[in-house]
């Protein structure tokens, strides 16, 4: 049998997706919520571990029963790291990185970058940068009481109402409604 890779399920295109079933939805979300209360923890290794070991459980469970799993998978070689060279200069840094510093990263045209990029994950270098910024803002807004100009100064955006807008855009809300509608449900 070939060797699966973890990310395997986020090597093809969105709609070839695995989906979980329903019988199924309810220990899909016994495991969200242990990942989600994993993620509250304190920060240090021993959560690192935690985190990156109920993911794989995560991903192995999507990959239990995918449906509609491709018999061969898109060449990943070189082109796959190159492209995880990207993602890892991403979560690397809070501040912003354009697509064309981390083509130049990659040692890729941006044409190029853009469409391996596109092709592995499903999205643009430019969401998946401003989605991570915008998911650790909003973790420190839950783990802090700081100000939102502070948090948004420390997650690269240009001023509060920079992060508001964006985040509004993403989650529907505004940082303080996030802020307090989190800490109710916790």
């Amino acid at each position: 049998a070939p060797r699966m890779m973890p990310a395997e399920p986020f090597l093809v295109s969105p709609q070839l997706r695995p989906r979980v079933p329903v019988k199924r939805r309810g220990a899909m979300l016994e495991l969200a919520g242990r990942l989600y209360q994993t993620a509250l923890e304190p920060a240090g290794e021993i959560r690192q571990v935690r985190l990156r070991l109920l993911t794989i459980e995560v991903l192995l469970f999507l990959r239990e029963g995918w449906q509609n799993a491709p018999s061969q998978l898109p060449e990943a070689g070189d082109s796959f790291a190159r492209v995880n060279r990207a993602v890892r200069m991403a979560f690397d840094t809070r501040e912003p990185i354009s697509a064309t510093e981390a083509a130049r990263a990659c040692a890729l045209s941006r044409s190029h970058f853009d469409r391996l990029f596109q092709r592995f994950m499903g999205i643009s270098f430019a969401r998946f940068e401003l989605r991570r910024r915008l998911n650790g803002a909003a973790s420190r807004l839950l783990d802090s009481d700081e100000p939102l100009k502070s948090v948004a100064s420390a997650w690269g955006f240009v001023d509060a109402s920079h992060l508001t807008h964006r985040f509004r855009e993403y989650y529907d809300c505004s940082p303080d409604e996030y802020r307090t509608q989190r800490k109710v449900l916790n």
